[in-house]
């Protein structure tokens, strides 16, 4: 237990992608609404000087350059690291630069629990834990829907919490343990769930047209998947419509935008906090299929095009393509006919829209969060959950 004698949870992330502080928030969210100031929370970005020595801080910069710049760069390190022994190899030459920090702010902040909602930790955070001689268990979160890459798995985890049943099969396939594994569904922020009452008010409040088809394209917290192609081609054939562009942390690709002249109303937005008001507002999204994005979109109940996704996302892209919860486009030309076939055809829209309603865990966050409570909480005083009994 802590200083003040709350029970410690410290959630664990870095900031590559948008997708592990989304499920970091709404985890968070859920840890307030249910424990009020039971409970002490704080969350660690594991490449910040804090806790990582170069090159290791330099993770973050190499993951948006070869995701954003160098695609295929990253699909070959992403299949090349995919073995436990070539990602073990990965991890051990990192330790000497992670180790230091990481057992410093252990020891000083002494977690009852970590609750991990990033890949590649699994095997540090267990042996700094061990190092400091503390006993607190590792919760990880899975914040990939279906695809599991080999670091995610660690026999050292005390429990795997995945969002899907097929994510649940390949952990059990890597080797972990059917009973350390829950399938609770993905963690998505409040923010997302939140009806829209009048969609032509917020869209006045959001500085766009009224009545005009709106399409909203983005590419998660990098900015990637390919996105200027689509927005000029959708520019120059579906003149009826005004576009929003959120590019994250691609400023290059902010700027490019911003600074042409397009045939239709086009707002480019650089990393935004109101990504839900941005969703609610729109008729379509095209987006790469990032599992935090794909999520928040369906509890939105905003139609999606999903466009060049990453390797970790190829699962992602099959799920939601079996369940009819989205359409798929392969290139700009494509993205254009889709969109025009979908804007011309609102039953078809519905029926995308329905489905996803289906794949939504509304109380995925709760569910965790009372999880990680008891495992936080085994052999020890119980914690106070407001309404339990």
């Amino acid at each position: 237990m802590g200083r003040s004698g709350c029970l410690r949870v410290l959630f664990v992330l870095a900031p590559i992608g948008g997708g592990h502080y989304s499920a970091v928030r709404a985890l968070r969210e859920a840890c307030q609404e249910l424990t009020g100031s039971h409970v002490e929370m704080d969350v660690l970005n594991v490449f910040s000087n804090l806790c990582s020595r170069f090159p290791l801080t330099a993770i973050p910069w190499l993951y948006h350059l070869f995701t954003v710049k160098h695609p295929w760069l990253w699909r070959a390190f992403y299949r090349m690291t995919d073995t436990p022994t070539k990602f073990a190899l990965g991890e051990w030459l990192a330790q000497p630069f992670l180790q230091p920090g990481l057992q410093r702010y252990l020891a000083n902040w002494q977690p009852d629990v970590v609750v991990l909602a990033f890949p590649a930790l699994g095997h540090s955070i267990s042996r700094a834990l061990a190092t400091i001689g503390s006993t607190a268990p590792i919760v990880t979160v899975v914040t990939d829907l279906v695809t599991i890459h080999a670091s995610w798995i660690c026999n050292d985890i005390t429990a795997y919490i995945v969002a899907t049943p097929a994510a649940a099969d390949a952990c059990a396939a890597a080797g972990i343990p059917k009973e350390r594994i829950r399938c609770f569904g993905l963690p998505v922020p409040s923010e997302f769930m939140q009806p829209c009452s009048d969609r032509a008010e917020l869209r006045r409040h959001l500085g766009l047209d009224t009545d005009a088809p709106t399409v909203l394209l983005m590419g998660g917290g990098e900015g990637s998947g390919g996105l200027e192609s689509p927005v000029y081609a959708l520019a120059d054939a579906c003149q009826t419509t005004q576009i929003v562009v959120i590019t994250g942390r691609n400023h290059a690709l902010h700027h490019r935008l911003a600074s042409r002249r397009l045939a239709v109303p086009c707002t480019v937005l650089g990393y935004v906090s109101n990504v839900g008001d941005w969703m609610r507002a729109s008729d379509l999204i095209i987006t790469k299929a990032g599992p935090a994005t794909v999520m928040e979109a369906l509890y939105t109940g905003v139609p999606m095009i999903l466009i060049g996704s990453l390797p970790q996302e190829v699962g992602t892209v099959r799920y939601i393509m079996e369940h009819g919860a989205a359409r798929v486009a392969s290139d700009a030309s494509e993205v254009v006919t889709t969109v025009t076939e979908l804007l011309s055809h609102p039953d078809q829209m519905e029926v995308i829209r329905r489905n996803g309603e289906i794949l939504r865990q509304v109380n995925a966050a709760h569910d965790i969060v009372a999880f990680i409570l008891e495992v936080a909480s085994h052999g020890g005083p119980a914690i106070d959950v407001e309404g339990s009994e």
